[in-house]
């Protein structure tokens, strides 16, 4: 135990480290001072308790001060430099503040603080370890204008404050910044207003934690969300500052449906209406006169049912940050003027009105009276983008591609959905991505849901040609192609894209067996699942960097495959050509969450750097790879092979069945089916076995994952040698020692008899 009865100070020197167990205890009698000079740290899981009254605890110095124990009768912990970080397991006195005058605080996620947090320098740097929410139970006091939140690089958690914001005499602002999103959900009182600095979040979970006071501000990537529903447009909308409110006004209501009147007609530079969750509105939207509709921000959802009537002459405009797409499913009825335009985006026509009839020329009747006249609005693609388009919209999908505009933009997508709930959709009628020829420049039919096309589907280009089809499903979609690609239509086959506009991939299923074209089929991004043997025409199937090439167990794969380096070949299926996986290729049997066999009929390489993702479920449950003709390693111990395993229970990721780590076990999972070829280029040091993932779901023990080659040098095996039993440990050793007294007996008694008179033995 260590105790103190005066001022004394606690020192750690740059670059050092020290730990003091939880057997050691601090008792303090008068205020202590605990210094850690840049790039050191000191961690206490012991008790740290105060003995009087008014102790102060100072951090002083560059470096972190852990708590990870008891902190009782201290006062204040002032965090003059450096960083304190509170362990999940830390328990820190309710009347212990902590005042923050330029050092900062790192909480853990998925634990409630409950000590007040004052703020005395202008900036509260206050973060998360661990990921998940912090919670902040108790007051947050503002002495000066003030920042809160922490530096890009550390782990990235939700800071819920549920307790007062307030200040402390004079007027303060608060400043949200960095990448922690920040929920303020208590009765805050501060008047300085609310700033939201560049890709930062502010959430409020209630209309009282809106202060009353002063304006909110944001730059143009801040985004403010409301996580309530009433009285929106008086706490929350009406503080949002004219002028200075450049970013996402955010609705992150789940469930909950927006039926008041959202007036944004002041606001002259706010980047539109998002989510980063869902949200649904039914209520008026009214924006400033001549102004459009704006969505965007965030890459939530956002389902309007709003009637969208005014808009101006540009109509609606949703527009994301590339890789961060808002999607937008236009519900009401609609008779705004001008189009819709996308941008970096989703939109999902799901109504008969989701597209307003007209396009907002006006001309005087016989009556003087104005009516609309003109072609209907469309749908304009401002760089990649996704629309798509629901059976509510229209059972037609010539009638939903001639509201379209123009498409420029290889990547746009032009899409099929299906409407919430609906189940899959299946499309019997020919799809004419041409439009007759006149769509010569190349674009995606894609899918966001669940949709069959049985149809034809001519891909855009020129009448006399064959031409690329390009495929996509975003969002985790489905996109099932039953019918026969080629003829005299295409050329070649793409699926997915290398650079998507929205990362949240699908799969595009091909089942045809007639498939005819020729030019070859390339995996940009996505899945592509094969799902009948000769499906994908002639030529060779190129597989890219993120992209993944899936074939169902038992068919055949005749074409010859490339694959590049960071794409995966997964499934069941059967591979008549040599296949070489090279540096970052991963070979993936039957695919996550299954186990099943992959198989190479005329012979595997395995480059080094090349990753194998093995499913094990129980003793006869694993992944194979089943090769013939040959099977070459071609490693290096500087760029090993990494065999990655997985356990699985049930229908996904589980426990193994009946895993025991005390016994050992040996998995087949790489043979050579038949023929007199051993493996060649076998070396364990040209392998890494990573067991991390099946460790998580199984006690392993400090047992060891390895891999060996069988005696007849056909097959691979992954073993488990489990750590002996500490009364293993103790027969070895009295072997040992047993060994180790016979050993000496025995050059005893050599010795003896070598040194008898006469130098031997009569």
């Amino acid at each position: 135990m260590a105790k103190n009865s005066e001022n004394a100070a606690i020192k750690v020197s740059a670059g050092g480290s020290v730990v003091f167990g939880s057997s050691v205890r601090f008792n303090f009698q008068r205020a202590q001072s605990i210094e850690v000079a840049d790039g050191g740290a000191l961690v206490v899981y012991g008790r740290m308790q105060g003995m009087g009254t008014g102790n102060v605890l100072s951090k002083t110095g560059a470096g972190v001060l852990r708590l990870a124990g008891e902190v009782n009768g201290i006062a204040e912990i002032c965090v003059g430099r450096g960083t304190v970080v509170v362990d999940a397991a830390a328990s820190i006195a309710k009347a212990c503040s902590v005042s923050l005058d330029g050092g900062g605080l790192f909480l853990a996620g998925g634990a409630t603080f409950e000590s007040d947090i004052v703020v005395r320098g202008g900036a509260a740097p206050i973060g998360i370890h661990g990921g998940g929410t912090a919670v902040l139970s108790g007051a947050l006091v503002l002495n000066r204008d003030t920042v809160l939140g922490s530096s890009p690089g550390l782990q990235v958690g939700m800071i819920e404050i549920t307790g007062p914001v307030r200040q402390a005499q004079q007027v303060a602002r608060l400043t949200v910044s960095g990448p922690n999103p920040v929920m303020l959900s208590g009765s805050n009182t501060y008047g300085g207003g609310t700033h939201v600095a560049e890709n930062s979040t502010l959430y409020f979970g209630a209309a009282q934690a809106v202060p009353s006071h002063g304006t909110i501000t944001a730059e143009a990537s801040g985004y403010v969300g409301a996580a309530y529903i009433l009285n929106l447009q008086a706490s929350l909308i009406g503080h949002l500052d004219d002028e200075g409110f450049r970013g996402t006004l955010g609705f992150d209501t789940a469930a909950a449906v927006i039926t008041e009147a959202i007036d944004l007609s002041r606001l002259c530079a706010y980047q539109g209406i998002g989510s980063k969750s869902s949200a649904t509105i039914s209520g008026p939207i009214t924006v400033a006169p001549g102004s459009p509709y704006l969505f965007g921000g965030g890459n939530g959802v956002l389902y309007i049912k709003s009637n969208l009537t005014g808009g101006g002459a540009e109509g609606v405009r949703v527009q994301s940050a590339f890789g961060s797409p808002l999607t937008v499913y236009l519900q009401g009825n609609n008779t705004f003027p001008g189009d819709v335009t996308a941008r970096y985006s989703n939109i999902i026509l799901d109504s008969p009105g989701a597209l307003s009839g007209h396009d907002g020329v006006t001309v005087a009747d016989a009556t003087s009276a104005e009516v609309k006249v003109g072609a209907p609005s469309r749908v304009q693609f401002d760089h990649a983008a996704y629309v798509g388009y629901t059976e509510r919209f229209s059972n037609n999908f010539s009638e939903f591609l001639n509201r379209i505009g123009a498409i420029s933009d290889p990547n746009a997508i032009v899409g099929i959905d299906a409407a919430d709930g609906a189940g899959k959709r299946v499309i019997t009628e020919n799809i004419d991505l041409s439009a007759g020829f006149t769509r010569t420049d190349p674009y995606y039919l894609g899918t966001s849901s669940d949709v069959a096309i049985d149809g034809v589907i001519t891909p855009p280009g020129g009448e006399g040609q064959a031409n690329p089809l390009y495929l996509t499903a975003i969002r985790g979609g489905n996109l099932t192609v039953n019918s026969s690609i080629g003829g005299r239509h295409v050329s070649s086959l793409y699926i997915g894209q290398r650079t998507p506009h929205d990362p949240g991939t699908g799969t595009v299923h091909i089942t045809n067996s007639q498939n005819d074209y020729t030019g070859g089929t390339f995996v940009l991004g996505g899945m592509l699942s094969v799902e009948g043997s000769d499906s994908l025409g002639s030529g060779a199937v190129t597989v890219g960097a993120g992209a993944t090439f899936h074939s169902l167990s038992g068919i055949t794969i005749a074409n010859r495959m490339v694959l590049e380096a960071g794409s995966t070949l997964s499934g069941g299926g059967n591979h008549v050509s040599p296949v070489a996986a090279g540096h970052g290729v991963t070979l993936e049997p039957s695919g996550r969450g299954t186990t099943g066999a992959l198989h190479f009929h005329e012979g595997l390489t395995l480059d080094a750097g090349s990753r194998i993702n093995l499913d094990l479920r129980s003793a006869s449950q694993f992944d194979q790879l089943c090769i013939w003709n040959g099977f070459q390693i071609v490693g290096n111990v500087n760029d090993p092979i990494i065999i990655k395993l997985y356990s699985i229970g049930g229908s996904g990721p589980g426990a193994y069945n009946k895993f025991d780590p005390t016994l050992s076990y040996s998995w087949r999972f790489a043979y050579i089916n038949s023929g007199t070829l051993p493996v060649e280029g076998f070396d364990p040091s040209y392998f890494l076995v990573d067991g991390t993932e099946f460790a998580r779901w199984n006690n392993v023990e400090g047992g060891v994952f390895g891999i060996e080659m069988n005696a007849d040098g056909k097959s691979l095996n992954i073993t488990f040698t489990p750590v002996p039993e500490p009364g293993t440990y103790a027969l070895m050793g009295l072997g040992i020692a047993m060994l180790a007294v016979f050993e000496i007996r025995r050059r005893r008694k050599n010795r003896a008899v070598s040194g008898a008179p006469g130098g031997g033995v009569d």
